[in-house]
């Protein structure tokens, strides 16, 4: 691995993410220790937040494919009087104890994941304003490549974390709609008193549609990921222009 800048920029590199603490004194191999600190400090933390993104997401998919098949097998369901009527209603309660499982565990991680991915957009549009560093020579013009790297990351992150938790709401109010088919093909039938049964047990078993949340301070819809796009950029547009 080479860095791109000099022994002076790398001296530099050294004093700003050690927080003054290595000034790249004589007697030391900056390139080595500026690796060193690389590795301990910047690639472990990335790897993290990276890992927990991806877990999230590929949860996310696997629990929509559950909605998916759960959604599909009311069609299959022609002949449904109330036992499996009530049985499936009971299906879906116990799909919704697993995913409010899930959500206790990592709404806190996945809070600080968002989070930071929104940061780190935000501080890379920041940083690669082209009016801010006039100097050719200066050792952060030399980062252009890394930054933008970096806010791509946070910006696919964020993209697949959100948008695989927003396909779960929706396939949650699917799911909801294929209960109230299966309730009305019920109430047609010939059976009054399984109608009955039926609108009974759809309105002990009714509910909103399942919908995520990090730590309950945003909850994951489509126009989540409009809003917090659009506040990062207008925010980091409003104050490149000072």
């Amino acid at each position: 691995m080479i860095l791109p800048f000099g022994k002076m920029g790398c001296q530099l590199f050294l004093k700003h993410f050690s927080l003054g603490l290595v000034d790249g004194l004589e007697g030391y191999s900056c390139e080595g220790l500026s690796l060193t600190l690389s590795f301990l400090y910047i690639i472990p933390g990335y790897i993290l937040r990276s890992s927990i993104s991806i877990f999230y997401a590929f949860t996310c998919y696997f629990l929509e494919a559950i909605l998916h098949k759960y959604s599909k097998a009311e069609a299959q369901m022609i002949n449904a009087d109330c036992e499996s009527f009530h049985h499936y209603l009971s299906l879906y309660k116990q799909i919704e104890k697993a995913f409010k499982t899930f959500e206790h565990a990592m709404s806190l991680p996945i809070f600080l994941s968002v989070i930071d991915n929104c940061i780190t957009m935000f501080a890379c549009i920041l940083s690669l304003n082209p009016f801010k560093y006039s100097s050719k020579n200066d050792w952060r013009s030399s980062f252009n490549g890394f930054i933008f790297t970096l806010g791509l990351r946070g910006l696919i992150s964020f993209l697949s974390v959100c948008l695989t938790a927003c396909n779960v709401h929706e396939t949650s109010k699917t799911s909801k709609e294929s209960q109230k088919k299966l309730m009305r093909r019920i109430v047609a039938s010939k059976e009054e008193n399984d109608g009955q049964r039926a609108l009974l047990l759809l309105a002990s078993y009714d509910g909103p549609p399942f919908i995520l949340s990090a730590w309950g301070y945003f909850y994951f819809t489509k126009g989540l990921v409009l809003s917090f796009l659009g506040v990062i950029s207008s925010y980091s547009l409003l104050i490149l222009q000072f």
